[in-house]
């Protein structure tokens, strides 16, 4: 792909190139200037964003971290390129670790502070054209089991769902919010079967959302 045409030459003069660099490339990733499973060379991109190749490299490295760009070894980078079979993993590594979230609440539930996911459905509530919002209710879950390597490895997976919904701009359904309210009163209430059968029904049809998404994109 020759990127020139398609974006123009980019001076980039400031200070921060890196960022500027890192913005740049994953914008231009979103908006499918690459498309996925596309080779990114950090010559080409430096030609293109008119800077040295390092913060190029620098760009790479961090869309890497987030899943975005995957490394083939000798082979170079690549935009991730997601299959049916990456969105089934993905959902039953998601559903494995937020129904440990939900038992370890729970159980704990005396000892936690549940207030901000109070306030964070207050304010959903008035915010529900929000993109991050369902990655935000999840991500609150899991970040109560205090598991920091848990924490990371849940991360990895919901940056990569993240991206997938980026590039196939599936939007949040309008039922996601009462979804997320009934978990959490579910919660409260310490019942631990409904909580977990809420959950399981909420990703199952994330799940099928993406699939589907996928098989309209082919």
């Amino acid at each position: 792909m020759k990127l020139d045409k398609k974006m123009g030459r980019i001076e980039l003069k400031t200070e921060n190139l890196n960022e500027k660099a890192y913005k740049l490339l994953k914008k231009a990733i979103f908006q499918k200037k690459f498309k996925p499973g596309e080779r990114i060379v950090d010559a080409q991109m430096a030609q293109t964003f008119g800077i040295s190749r390092t913060p190029i490299r620098d760009a790479i490295n961090m869309l890497l971290k987030e899943g975005l760009l995957i490394s083939k070894g000798n082979r170079g980078y690549y935009v991730l390129d997601v299959t049916e079979k990456d969105i089934n993993e993905i959902f039953d590594i998601r559903i494995l670790i937020e129904k440990y979230a939900i038992e370890y609440i729970i159980s704990n539930i005396d000892s936690l502070d549940l207030s901000y996911l109070e306030t964070f459905f207050k304010n959903s509530n008035q915010s529900l054209q929000r993109k991050t919002i369902n990655t935000e209710f999840h991500g609150l879950l899991v970040s109560l089991i205090k598991n920091d390597r848990l924490i990371e490895t849940y991360n990895l997976f919901i940056n990569q769902n993240q991206i997938f919904r980026e590039i196939y701009s599936i939007h949040e359904s309008s039922l996601t919010h009462t979804a997320h309210l009934n978990i959490f009163e579910a919660i409260k209430t310490k019942n631990k079967d409904l909580a977990l059968g809420l959950l399981e029904k909420h990703l199952e049809a994330a799940r099928n959302e993406a699939l589907n998404s996928l098989k309209n994109n082919q």
